[in-house]
């Protein structure tokens, strides 16, 4: 069992990001499909410390230019570019999105999409994130910092009624 900073309810039990959930490295070229529509988000499409899902913009392959990753419901989106700005979201539709998101797969029997992107917005997180980034005009937190941070790990009902309360 990992230890945490703080003594957690009965039922909870610190983890690390990495042991309840992956990267889902979906790459793909769209230019590849030149006439197959997208849903395009790209991190201009999220306010920072926004909660509502982005909508993104309907695209065509040849109009993306550089690399992205596909997504899917039941993921979380980081934005790991500039992590003070605080954007995540979670998809409730399939799209691509700029590569400067990072596709989190929590395990589904262990942890919920909505607790985790709630959890990645919380002021502990963005402050973390910020002290653990590389580069300097543009700040990128280091993936092995967010895959090894703790969180608090409550049972998936608690979970569930966590983020009811939160939305």
């Amino acid at each position: 069992m990992t230890e945490g900073p703080y003594e957690l309810p009965e039922g909870w039990r610190w983890v690390r990001l990495g042991e309840v959930a992956q990267r889902r490295a979906n790459s793909l070229v769209p230019r590849r499909y030149p006439s197959r529509r997208f849903r395009y988000v790209g991190m201009e499409h999220l306010e920072a410390g926004q909660w509502e899902e982005p909508q993104g913009v309907e695209v065509s392959g040849s109009d993306i230019k550089s690399q992205v990753i596909a997504f899917h419901p039941g993921l979380v989106l980081y934005g790991k570019l500039r992590p003070y700005l605080n954007k995540v979201f979670v998809p409730s539709y399939e799209g691509i999105a700029s590569s400067e998101f990072v596709p989190i797969a929590p395990h589904p029997s262990l942890l919920s999409p909505k607790y985790l992107a709630a959890y990645l917005r919380t002021p502990g997180f963005v402050a973390y994130a910020n002290a653990n980034t590389t580069g300097s005009r543009q700040p990128r937190v280091r993936l092995e910092a967010l895959w090894s941070v703790l969180l608090p790990l409550p049972p998936l009902a608690e979970q569930e009624r966590i983020v009811e309360r939160l939305e």
